[in-house]
């Protein structure tokens, strides 16, 4: 027998209450997994956000951009990313090449702009550029910060690569 504090109406009172708030948060728990489950079958209503850190998350984003395969754009460029993983760009431009994926590609004037084929490239004032590079392929919209920790955000929604396709656009009209 256990007894608490001497009285067993007492222990039975907290062991009800336990119970009480022990069903109370499976009940919510459940109510939880179900607005999930909602959110998986809407089909891309939503968006999902990804973040990746250092030259393996950069490295990540690069490739998913081959594994996608469709042309791309790119602004606020510095050309960082290419010093920064020598190697290992030359090796994707010539994968990209392959699978004749062609970019174009806003950068701030007096940029270094990486020489591979299937790039065009034109250039727009620094005023015009943001710390951020900018890469838009398929429904998804990678920004690569401009951080010491080499921070990348990716975000999968349709509706936010259309809307940078169209700032783009006005970017890459007033290009040179």
């Amino acid at each position: 027998k256990v007894y608490y504090g001497g009285d067993s109406v007492k222990f039975l009172d907290v062991a009800l209450e336990e119970r009480r708030v022990a069903e109370a948060k499976e009940e919510r728990d459940l109510e939880v997994s179900k607005k999930l489950e909602g959110l998986g079958k809407r089909g891309g209503e939503g968006s999902v956000a990804r973040v990746f850190v250092g030259a393996e998350g950069w490295k990540s984003v690069m490739n998913d951009i081959i594994e996608v395969g469709k042309d791309f754009i790119v602004f606020g460029s510095e050309g960082r990313f290419v010093e920064d993983l020598k190697d290992y760009t030359e090796q994707w431009a010539r994968r990209r090449e392959e699978k004749n994926i062609k970019a174009r590609i806003i950068m701030a004037e007096g940029s270094r702009a990486p020489v591979w084929k299937l790039n065009k490239i034109r250039f727009v004032g620094k005023e015009y550029c943001s710390p951020t590079s900018t890469f838009v392929y398929g429904d998804k919209v990678a920004m690569f910060m401009n951080d010491d920790a080499g921070t990348v955000v990716v975000v999968e929604s349709g509706k936010l690569a259309r809307s940078y396709l169209s700032y783009f656009g006005i970017l890459w009209g007033m290009g040179e």
